[in-house]
């Protein structure tokens, strides 16, 4: 997706944050609210019926939670601009500063630097397990840290990427195609 391309007539594409299998993740500008917002556009493979059983029960997932360590969903939709290839989106808080793997290559951190990552971790899943929700890709990459310019140096934590995540009550093969 090119930068400045009009999503859905509401969220301008400023740049790429970052590429996985299933999905790209975008800077863009919501223009409605006037606010930045991370946009995951899905890759779309029309044969693919677990892949959009997976996007949807992602949204789902997302919709239902609300928790400072995890990353918020604003609204998730298709792109139709080109009917012959239309797109899934989510709309997400766009998170501010770098992943924990990045930042674990920038060197060791501070044990309270860690432990504050932890907690925030912990309390995030602890959230997400309590309403039925099983992440099942926890890895530095989907931790998220927050850099909001506040000086504040308690480090802040988010988790994000729950494509893989499954429902306790739909079984451990629902949403990702295996067990």
């Amino acid at each position: 997706m090119r930068r400045g391309h009009l999503l859905s007539g509401r969220y301008r594409i400023e740049g790429l944050i970052g590429s996985g299998a299933q999905s790209s993740v975008y800077r863009a500008v919501d223009e409605l609210l006037q606010r930045d917002v991370a946009l995951k556009l899905f890759r779309r493979n029309r044969a693919d019926v677990e892949q959009i059983r997976r996007q949807e029960a992602e949204v789902r997932i997302l919709a239902g939670m609300s928790h400072p360590a995890l990353v918020t969903l604003f609204d998730a939709g298709a792109d139709l601009s080109d009917p012959q290839d239309p797109h899934s989106y989510l709309v997400m808080e766009l998170v501010r500063g770098p992943d924990l793997r990045e930042r674990g290559s920038l060197g060791s951190m501070s044990a309270a630097h860690v432990a504050h990552i932890g907690h925030d971790l912990a309390d995030g899943l602890a959230y997400i397990h309590h309403h039925g929700i099983v992440h099942r890709d926890v890895k530095p990459a989907n931790v998220l840290l927050v850099d909001d310019g506040s000086g504040d140096s308690r480090p802040r934590a988010k988790l994000s990427d729950f494509g893989v995540a499954t429902l306790l009550s739909e079984g451990f093969d629902t949403l990702s195609g295996g067990s």
